[in-house]
């Protein structure tokens, strides 16, 4: 059996680095731009990168003579970082993570994502144990939102938001899936989405849905209770009109529908 690679970089969640399990101060110690590159690296996808995109992203105001001689530097810093020469191959100016030495969760998280997709196109020949072997998965690769807390870098800002809209879409498509056979997982996975995105409203009706089902109406009120107060909050807003509905018929200890 082929051992797993060394590297492990996790961006689902907070930043890491790890080796061989353990977790690495590479940051605090290189910090600065070679661990930019890197992260740029992996927001432009991680394989096959121009390094043109690369160094005039990372030196704006210089001229590419500088900015490429500032990025030959910083790749080799990077390299002498992460201790494994060949975990960043470059060919014929194009720069890539090497799977065969690194992991790299969002690509696990990609993977998953599509294989969702593609039980919820065919969702009835999509088998209950596979449903809840891919919504473990899914809470095990992703602790948190893409880069989370990290400096508002523009080209950060744009993967977050491309995350947020694939990750909440593939929360859906799993939880509806796992409704009818895993609710308790179903919920879990619910409860971890608003964790990290506490204002999906969608995540919010599902999650008060089942909770309605299993018949714990106080818990739904909690539900909707916390998720108004953040929407107050942190947008301004009250939730919409369908989710006061539900919470109106809840009242009248009607069934939502």
């Amino acid at each position: 059996m082929n051992a797993s690679p060394p590297l492990e970089i996790r961006v689902c969640g907070r930043f890491a680095i790890l080796r061989d399990g353990i977790h690495q101060d590479i940051e605090s110690i290189a910090g600065g731009k070679p661990m930019e590159l890197l992260k740029l690296m992996i927001a432009s996808g991680g394989r096959h990168i121009h390094i043109t995109h690369l160094y005039q992203s990372l030196w704006e105001e210089a001229d590419d003579e500088h900015a490429k001689a500032a990025f030959d530097g910083t790749l080799w810093r990077l390299r002498k970082q992460l201790d494994i020469h060949e975990a960043l191959v470059l060919k014929s100016g194009f720069l890539s993570l090497n799977p065969e030495v690194l992991i790299l969760d969002l690509w696990k998280f990609e993977l998953l994502a599509q294989a969702v997709d593609e039980l919820g196109r065919h969702h009835e020949y999509a088998a209950a144990e596979s449903t809840a072997i891919l919504a473990t998965h899914l809470m095990e690769t992703v602790k948190g939102p893409c880069f989370w807390l990290e400096p508002e870098y523009s080209w950060v800002f744009a993967l977050q938001n491309k995350f947020r809209h694939k990750y909440l879409k593939t929360v859906l498509t799993l939880g509806r899936l796992l409704e009818s056979h895993h609710i308790e997982l179903a919920v879990r996975l619910y409860i971890a989405a608003l964790e990290y995105y506490p204002e999906a409203e969608d995540v919010c009706v599902r999650l008060i849905n089942c909770r309605v089902l299993q018949g714990l109406h106080a818990e739904a009120m909690m539900t909707y209770r916390c998720f108004q107060h953040i929407l107050k909050d942190t947008l301004g807003k009250e939730p919409s009109a369908p989710l006061r509905q539900i919470i109106a018929m809840l009242l009248e200890h009607e069934k939502p529908v």
